[in-house]
């Protein structure tokens, strides 16, 4: 084989495209500074540093619990799928996770994610229709009515999240809003129609007293009546919410405790969990209800622009019924001749975009990541430094060289010679380079497992390089003469070589699959299993034809000195 059929075989070409699209993935080109290599990798905590959160829950968790709690908190912090997270529990009271994010803005939404239970349910006429475990799918089309846009009133923006229920569901809320609209009148001869209210809560604190003072019930009532909970039917009342929201309340008449008041909360308190008050009730006041129970109690702050039994209660949204949902118009006798309706949206409205694409992107991880079974009531965070992180990003660097090193060692032990040691180890460093591309590209979080995943992948490709180098070497006189013998020598070769690369896929990549259940498992997974892949599609089969050119010559050149004729 001669060097003019090396550089035209089109699976070094493959090979030599790959690269560049790999290099050109994982390096800026700036003009001010040169190259930049890396500058597109996503590294993990270990490496870029991280905030690592404490979670206290609010009473202790089985074995199954803190599996589905683990599962949970995993999903709120990584909803993609492809952030660098670490979850596990210390005990049963404690979970400890870690992620890949320094920015305070963001670390601070995901503590507030953490902190909701995200229990969901939608109420109508002051009973439960169901529940977010009768939620099937979290539509995410923005055909279907996905996403946010403008209004049209000042920097306002509406938002809409539709999703999918079961059939059980579907048929328990056909047969809740059965008939519930009343045809009032008629405009430009149609129909007019007062319908019913669907609520929908987000941890409704239905295991908490709540104390509600009698003033605040009235600034609630004013801030609905204004506008300012611009996101509820105008009609609303503080009355319509507490009908619906199934909550135990205990209305303060005064700026005192009763001793009606103190009575009351005597008896109630030893059948909940919690009692709730205002933050903005008289300390003395918080301090008599305290004495009163040995349960905890919980303030919550009062907002100037959101009624505070809003806030308190969990709601979310309130959407009204159609005649053509609840069977009025066009008119049914029964029922069952309502088509169970299973397509629902959620809707709100914010002050400007920002708002509104957190409101909805927070509600579309807690409806898809489920309800806690045990909340969280207590979050400590701290954040691993970032210099620790090159530190060690660089000892990991500098592992590699070493072992770099070793293996061409080992490499030149084994054939003396370091026009062998050279295809090998340039090969190898190429696969590097495609896995760390390919990490680029879908912007997977290099954490240690990831790296370790690179240097697994690549240990099996120099070592499928080795069978390739010794079968081309072996064989007897009639292959060494014959260009088919020695295609035929480079087919057995590849065959050992796929043979172990299918053994290594179908051990990977059940960890891949399982990987969100099992933690970092999946990093190992996703870099081993595309180094294998890109190995014995792409790199393996220019090595074979690299390999030829050094060795194929020189064995043909040899044979050729033995049976020359010999001078006296």
């Amino acid at each position: 084989m001669s060097a003019k059929k090396w550089y035209s075989s089109w699976k070094v070409w493959v090979w030599a495209l790959i690269m560049i699209i790999s290099l050109a993935s994982i390096i800026k080109i700036d003009t001010s500074n040169g190259f930049e290599m890396g500058h597109n990798l996503k590294l993990g905590s270990e490496f870029s540093g991280g905030t690592l959160f404490q979670l206290q829950l609010a009473q202790p968790a089985s074995q199954q619990e803190l599996s589905e709690i683990r599962l949970i908190v995993e999903k709120r912090l990584n909803p993609t799928g492809i952030k660098d997270v670490s979850v596990s529990n210390t005990g049963n009271t404690l979970i400890i996770a870690q992620v890949a994010e320094t920015d305070p803005v963001e670390v601070s939404k995901l503590q507030s994610l953490l902190l909701k239970q995200g229990k969901f349910e939608s109420f109508l006429n002051g009973n439960i229709v169901f529940d977010g475990s009768d939620i099937v799918q979290v539509v995410e089309n923005a055909q279907q009515g996905y996403g946010a846009h403008p209004t049209g009133v000042g920097d306002n923006y509406a938002w809409t999240l539709p999703f999918l229920l079961n059939d059980r569901a579907a048929k328990a809320f056909s047969n809740a809003s059965f008939h519930q609209c009343t045809q009032t009148g008629f405009t430009s001869g149609k129909a007019e129609w007062d319908c019913a209210y669907t609520y929908f809560f987000i941890d409704r604190p239905d295991s908490a007293l709540i104390i509600y003072p009698n003033d605040l019930m009235r600034a609630d009532d004013t801030l609905l009546d204004v506008g300012t909970g611009s996101e509820f039917p105008s009609s609303i009342t503080v009355s319509n919410i507490l009908d619906n929201a199934d909550l135990t309340l205990i209305k303060l008449s005064g700026s005192e405790l009763s001793t009606s008041d103190e009575n009351v909360i005597q008896s109630l308190s030893p059948a909940y969990k919690s009692i709730i008050v205002p933050a903005s009730l008289d300390e003395n006041v918080i301090a008599s209800i305290s004495a009163l129970s040995t349960i905890p109690v919980t303030k919550v702050s009062v907002s100037k622009t959101s009624p505070w039994i809003v806030d308190v209660s969990g709601l979310r949204d309130i959407i009204a019924l159609s005649p053509g949902i609840t069977g009025n118009d066009p008119f049914v006798n029964t029922k069952e001749e309502v088509k169970p309706l299973q397509f629902l949206v959620i809707q709100g409205t914010a002050p400007n975009a920002t708002i509104a694409k957190q409101r909805l992107d927070d509600l579309r991880v807690l409806l898809k990541s489920g309800a806690l079974p045990i909340p969280i009531i207590a979050i400590n965070k701290q954040t691993v430094s970032p210099a620790l992180g090159e530190q060690f990003l660089t000892n990991v660097w500098l592992m590699g060289i070493l072992a770099l090193v070793v293996v061409s060692l080992i490499v030149y032990v084994r054939y003396r010679q370091w026009k062998v040691v050279g295809p090998v180890l340039m090969v190898g460093l190429s696969e590097v380079v495609m896995i760390l591309g390919f990490a680029s590209l879908v912007k997977w979080n290099l954490d240690l497992a990831s790296m370790a995943g690179i240097l697994a992948a690549v240990g099996t490709g120099v070592d499928s390089e080795v069978i390739m180098t010794d079968e081309i070497l072996q064989g007897n006189a009639e292959e060494e003469h014959d260009e088919k013998g020695w295609a035929a020598k480079a087919k057995r070769a590849f065959f050992i070589v796929a043979a172990s690369a299918s053994v290594g896929l179908a051990a990977i990549i059940p960890l891949l699959v399982l990987g969100s259940g099992i933690g970092k498992l999946s990093g190992f997974a996703l870099t081993t299993i595309a180094g294998i892949l890109m190995g014995v599609l792409i790199s393996r089969p220019a090595f074979q034809e690299i390999i030829k050119v050094v060795l194929v010559p020189k064995k043909h050149h040899e044979h050729s000195n033995d049976s020359a004729p010999k001078t006296q």
